[in-house]
């Protein structure tokens, strides 16, 4: 029991201060399911039983969250990636890219908070704005 709740606080430790990457999500995945093992590990004639069965179903919902976090990262790190490659394909943009830059932009707007990619899309949107504004300033380029 003692093992399971020693894992239980790991992970609940490990989990605070997000956004985290998936990678962290993972280990501290891990880490509740290491924990539901070892109660459930645990041998119904032992005094712990009960107890044991109750931390269950709050580890198991702690882990649940954890998983959802962790499809949210993946998802939002995959949208992300996509569009930074869209961006270094147009190179310099130029007047005929301007509403392709705006509709990046909405896109990046669509990554949720909360996970490590917004505050990437957040810094990644300065820059697109940039470039339209560079566009819009001189538009014979």
């Amino acid at each position: 029991m003692n093992e399971a709740k020693r894992y239980g606080w790991q992970a609940a430790v490990a989990s605070q201060n997000a956004p985290h990457s998936t990678e962290t999500w993972a280990d501290i995945s891990r880490l509740w399911q290491t924990a539901l093992q070892n109660l459930n590990n645990i041998d119904k004639a032992h005094p712990s039983y009960a107890e044991a069965q109750q931390i269950k179903v709050q580890y198991q919902q702690n882990l649940n969250a954890i998983r959802d976090r962790y499809q949210q990262e993946q998802t939002a790190s995959q949208r992300l990636q996509s569009l930074q490659a869209t961006l270094a394909e147009l190179g310099y943009p130029s007047v005929t890219q301007s509403a392709q830059l705006a509709s990046i932009i909405e896109k990046l707007k669509t990554i949720p908070a909360g996970t490590q990619a917004y505050l990437q899309a957040q810094s990644l949107i300065a820059e697109v704005s940039q470039r339209i504004g560079a566009i819009a300033t001189n538009p014979t380029r």
